[in-house]
Order: structure tokens, then sequence, then C-alpha cells
């Protein structure tokens, strides 16, 4: 039951050969096809091909269409075609073996394999034996196929240990280990026509009239995930609860205008509208103004103010809702069997969250600090709205030739944000007000009282709730300059975040998540210095890129507080140019080996490994070697 047991490892890879083409044919003076493909065969045994047409036609100075079709593929990552075995959770998560659908609405068709998970059922027929080598299952008739499995042998010294045994038995893969398959299909496809040029109208005095762009778009989207039956029953082991499957679609029909409104030789505005209506019973509307000041040959000053949307896409609005995971602090309600430290919460707030008084103090507490949640789609969800400001100054001092400095402000705010209650925040809220709101959403398991044992769990499906602000500075710097070796270009992007503060609920407090990570900031660290530097050195046919990234320090909000310390990275390529056509690149990322930081509270996807991969080099030096040729 929950997560107890072995977290399991993780071994595999698969090697892919790609033969790729894509050609432009020009028809007429006015009419343009282009038509690509790409055919791959995997060592999985599978073999995936996609292409793609469009055309472009000027219909006349004022007025061009355009259009593409697409159809793609994307094969199983390692992660999900090569999981470890066992009778365990893990921290794969929600799935543990397909496609996210989370990832997009691209134009694509993917068939996932989970090969080597196993029915909860046979795990434990092939362990429960009868003081002989024989299951019990056997012996009583209820499944004569069982072969034992003993867990303890192996291990000893000179023998091939556990999964030496588990290797020369296929029979008892075969019996365990059974293939999932989670196939899901998604299509986009956008029709545009827009009419662009110059205006008879123009500012007084301006050098230049306005310029104008009228266009209608329309994108039609539609997408589905099919899980199998045993995926979608959690009837295999690793899922963590059902894999709910996908279907849903919608159409947008789209005005947009943009202008370009010259007032001075020094001095241009920009304004643009966008209206849109969505199928789903939306409109939306969005807007922009900007202004741009060449104060003099060296400086420049640039602003843009924006109210925008999003619509929510169709995993947030139709995904349906099944179990999945959710890291967590022990249950306040409970007495920690491996401490001995009783609940931190009274009894009088632990009976708000429907927990009996008679399991008040009991052990509650997840072994893997895992609890369950209900997340899933919501139709009813309404499109997001921001507001930003943008101010930026460009500086190019004749003084040091080959310098530009720019310095650009952002201001961004989102309000009615497409997001989830986190369970903690649910958790604690019920706890201290009792409010229903809350506390409605804390399903105890009737028995046992505890959140991670089915069915209990915490609700987490999509709402509009939050508000997030982010606001900081972007530094960016490019330097060329003549040596002796050669041409050397210089340039780098500092990112300084002032502040990132969300606001989970309407009416809770304003929570800062500018240098931290965890509890309701989730779990992606948020430094608040971060940059990305690189130089390069031309030598004609070879170059060399030295680069450095830099990731500053980020404090734990979790009870385990494992500060993030700062970390750098320092890359290294070096390119090759063998003719017009024919090049080559070799490199390596990450060439000191730096270490990921490690923390329990990493959990479930983003995290994986006890880290996160997506924000550290989870991997070390990763060395790579590519060839491109054109013609």
């Amino acid at each position: 039951t929950g997560a107890g047991g072995p977290i399991v490892a993780l071994a595999g890879g698969y090697d892919v050969k790609e033969f790729f083409v894509e050609m432009g044919i020009p028809v007429t003076d006015s009419i343009n096809l282009e038509a690509g493909a790409r055919f791959a065969d995997y060592s999985t045994g599978n073999d995936t091909d996609a292409f793609k047409i469009g055309a472009y036609w000027q219909v006349n100075e004022e007025l061009s269409v355009r259009g593409t079709l697409q159809n793609a593929t994307r094969h199983g990552n390692i992660t999900e075609l090569y999981r470890g075995q066992g009778a365990s959770l893990t921290d794969l998560d929600p799935d543990p073996c397909g496609t996210d659908p989370e990832t997009g609405i691209g134009p694509s068709s993917t068939a996932a394999q989970c090969a080597n998970t196993g029915l909860p059922a046979d795990l434990y027929n092939v362990i429960n034996v009868a003081g002989v080598p024989t299951c019990v299952s056997v012996l009583d008739g209820t499944d004569a196929d069982c072969i034992p499995y003993n867990l303890f042998s192996g291990g000893l010294p000179n023998d091939g240990g556990i999964q030496a045994i588990w290797d020369s038995n296929p029979e008892m893969q075969t019996y365990i280990a059974i293939p999932n398959f989670i196939n899901g299909d998604s299509s986009e496809t956008i029709m545009q026509a827009f009419v662009e040029g110059e205006t008879n109208f123009s500012v007084p005095n301006a050098p230049a009239p306005v310029s104008m762009v009228l266009g209608y778009e329309t994108r039609e989207l539609e997408s589905d995930y099919r899980p199998d039956a045993s995926s979608q029953a959690a009837d295999r082991t690793g899922a963590g609860g059902p894999i709910v499957a996908l279907a849903g679609g919608y159409d947008v029909k789209e005005f947009f205008v943009e202008m370009g409104i010259p007032v001075t030789d020094s001095i241009n505005l920009e304004a643009g509208a966008r209206f849109a209506d969505y199928s789903t019973g939306n409109d939306t509307d969005a807007f922009k103004i900007g202004a741009y000041w060449q104060v003099n040959d060296e400086l420049s000053v640039r602003g843009t103010l924006q109210n925008a949307t999003r619509h929510g896409n169709i995993t947030e609005l139709y995904r349906g809702q099944g179990a999945s995971l959710t890291d967590m602090d022990p249950d306040p309600c409970g007495t920690d069997p491996e401490t001995g430290i009783g609940p931190s919460s009274t009894a009088a707030q632990c009976a708000n969250t429907g927990l009996p008084a008679a399991l008040y103090g009991s052990d509650l507490k997840s072994p893997a600090d895992q609890y369950n949640i209900l997340t899933g789609g919501n139709p009813n969800l309404v499109p997001e709205e921001s507001e930003s400001t943008t101010i930026g100054v460009v500086w190019t001092p004749s003084s040091v030739p080959g310098l530009t400095v720019t310095l650009d402000y952002f201001d961004i705010l989102i309000e009615d944000k497409i997001s989830t209650i986190p369970a903690s925040t649910s958790l604690a809220n019920c706890l201290e007000s009792g409010n229903p709101t809350f506390c409605s959403l804390i399903e105890r398991d009737p028995i046992a009282g505890t959140l991670w044992v089915s069915p209990g769990q915490i609700i987490t499906t999509n709402v509009n709730v939050a508000e997030e602000s982010l606001n900081g500075f972007d530094l960016i710097f490019d330097y060329s300059l003549d040596t002796k070796l050669g041409p050397v270009d210089i340039k780098g992007i500092s990112t300084i975040t002032d502040s990132n503060a969300i606001i989970v609920m309407p009416g809770e407090a304003e929570i800062e998540c500018a240098g931290f990570y965890g509890k309701d900031c989730g779990k992606n660290p948020t430094p608040e210095f971060s940059g990305n530097y690189s130089a390069t050195l031309d030598r004609g046919d070879m170059g060399y890129v030295l680069g450095l990234r830099y990731l500053g320090e980020t404090e734990d909000l979790n009870s385990t507080e494992i500060d993030f310390e700062s970390k750098v990275y320092i890359d290294l390529t070096v390119k090759y140019q063998y003719n017009d056509n024919l090049g080559f690149t070799v490199g390596a990322s990450n060439i000191f080996d730096e270490d990921p930081i490690y923390t329990s509270s990493a959990g479930t996807a983003p995290g994986n490994g006890n880290t996160f991969p997506g924000y550290f080099d989870a991997l070390g030096t990763y060395v790579f070697l590519s060839a491109s040729l054109q013609y």
C-alpha cells in the first residue's frame, strides 16, 4: 500500500537513426510551397515518420495568405520506456510510462510502451510461498502460473546478487512484468490571412505615414490520450494511481491589428490589438502600446505596456480526473513512528479535516512522504489575464567600439491564473480555520484516517485562483573585438529577479518566492541572480566557444531546509566547417563534472532522483558530436 517498499532503479537506453529531407518549392513569383519528411528507426523496434506541407501566396502587394499542415511523432524517452521492476511506487509522476499531455498541443501521434511494470496480484503471489519454492496461489488453485521469487536470495560473496537471479529466470520475468501501452494523437490546424502596408494617415510633421497590418486567423486543436485498461485501473506497479484518459478540443477565431506610428526621425510608436472568440464560450481581447526613442548615436530608450490573455489548453480543460502523488511534510494530526513526535495540530483542528477523534495521534505518516491527490482538468476555466510593463535602454558607446549594453526592466502581473490549490495549502487552511472551501477538499481514509492510503486524498483539480507577479532586470552585453588569434565575441545575459510573489488564493497573504523553492512556491528553484555567458573565437573554418552558466543560491521553504548553494557550469564547444555544405560540432557541457545538489523534497515531477534535472545538470558531463550537411 502507499509508497512502502524499495524505490527501484532505472536503467536502459536506445539508439535511433533518422533520415530527413526538407524542400522549398517555388511555383510562381507569388506562390511558394514547402515540404518535409523525417523517418526514424528506433532500436526499441518502433519506426516513426513525420511529414509537413506548407504554402505561401502573395496575392498582391497588400495581401498574403499562408498555411501549414503537419503530422509528427514522439518516441517515449528512457524514463518512459525502461522503468525498473518492483512492487513499489516511484517518483515518476504523474505517468511513469507514457507521454505527458501537459507538454503541449503540437501536431503529433505518440505511442509509448512501459514494458517492465507488473500486476500487483502477481507480485504478491511470487513472494507468498508455502515453505517450499511453490506459490500458495498454485497450491490453492487461484493462480497455477505463479513462479516463486525469493527476495532474500543473492547478495553473498562472489554471486550475482538478486539481479542475477532475475536475469536467469525469464519465465518469472514474463509472469511478473507486463507491457503497458499508452497511445495518443493531437492535431493543430492554423489558417491565417493578413493585409499589410502603409496607410494614408500620418502624424503631423512625421517623416513617414502610419503602417498597418490587419489579419484574421483560425486555429483548430484536438487531442486524445489513451492509456490501456490496466493503466487506467492502476492495475500495475509504479503508477501511483490510475493514468487517466484525455479527450477534447476547441477552435478559435481571431482578428488582429498592429500599427507602426512614426512621430519624428527619432521617435516611433507602436500599437496592437487582438480579439479572439473561442468555441468554449470565452471571448478575449489583448492590447499593447510601445515607444522607441533614439536619444543620440549612443543611447536609445524603449518601453511597452501590454494587456494579454491566455486561454486554457486542452490538458487544463479536458484532462480526466485521477489519482496522483504529492510530497508533503508528515501529517500534522499523527504521531511520527520514527521519531515519536506527536501531532502538531490540536484534536479540534484535525476534526476539521475529517479525522475521527479515536485516530488522533495515530500513525498517519506516509513512509515515502508522498500523499494522494486528485488531479484533472476543468472545462469551466476562464482565460488568464496579465498586465506587463517593460522599459529598456541600449547603450553603444563610441569610446568602446564593438560594445553594446542593454538593460531591461520587467514587471508582470498575472490574475485568474490557472492553477491548483496545493494540497499543503488546503490542509493548512482547513486545520487553521475550518473553512469549508478548503475542508471539502480533504478526504481521509474512513478506516485508517490516512491521506496516503486509498481512498484518502486531497482534491487539487484545476481552478482559476492564483495571482503571480514577477519583476526584475535583464542585463545583456555583447562585445566584439579583433585579436591576434582572430575575431572574438564575448556576450552574456544576467537576470536579477527582484520579486516573484504569488497569492495562492484570493484573500491569502502574498508569498515571496525569489530566492526560494518548495511549499507554495513550487519545486522549481527561483534564484535571485542567474547568468549565461560565452566567449567565441573565430578562426575561419574553426570556431571555439567557451561558456559559463551560473545559478544563484536558493533557500528551501520545506521543513527539510536543504538550501541550494550557487552552481557554476563550464561548457566547451569546437566547430569545424569542412566546406560550404559540411560542418562538424563536438563539445562537452559541464566539463568539470559538477554534481547536482540532492534533496529529499525533490519528489515527483519536476523532481527526479532526489534532485531537479531540469535545473541542475543531473547527469554530470555531457559530451556531444554532430554533423550537418546543407545544399
